[in-house]
């Protein structure tokens, strides 16, 4: 926990501009994660032989006129920093019981303490008595981006600009 309170134009705030800076960037990067989670459970989530993609053929106005032979669909990405791919056991397929159960494939998030942590840090307050402290440490949110930054140049992941 935070106990230093930093003082703006527009009020008063539980963290310093670069800090701010940081919980922004990894936000960002959390948000795409969820994005990306989702993406992999709809992947997971159809049969392996409806996993295709079938790209268009189009003339020269720009019109269908057929489809190219059908491609398997590679299975999406998942952010290596606030994701991770687990083994579970699990009873229910998607169409039956299996009594002893079998080892399943799932995505889990972690850190969603950063988007509350960022969402803190935005909103100012009026007096310092008012402020809200951020509910992680200052050196978690340094060690996570420094982690998100390495992990970004090493792993040539690039970050979405439209999220």
């Amino acid at each position: 926990m935070t106990t230093q309170i930093f003082q703006s134009r527009f009020g008063y705030h539980p963290c310093s501009y670069e800090t701010f800076k940081k919980l922004k960037f990894l936000n960002k990067i959390y948000y795409q994660a969820l994005h990306s989670t989702a993406a992999w459970r709809r992947w997971k989530r159809k049969d392996p032989h409806n996993r295709i993609m079938r790209r268009k053929i189009r003339n020269e106005q720009k019109q269908v006129i057929g489809y190219e032979e059908p491609k398997p669909m590679p299975e999406p990405l998942i952010c290596p920093i606030f994701a991770k791919k687990i083994k579970e056991k699990a009873h229910w397929d998607k169409y039956k019981y299996h009594k002893d159960g079998f080892l399943d494939d799932f995505v889990v998030l972690d850190n969603a303490v950063i988007s509350s942590a960022y969402y803190q840090a935005r909103m100012p307050a009026p007096t310092p008595e008012n402020v809200v402290l951020l509910n992680i440490k200052l050196e978690d949110i340094d060690a996570l981006y420094n982690k998100a930054v390495f992990t970004l140049k090493n792993e040539d992941l690039k970050i979405r600009s439209d999220i």
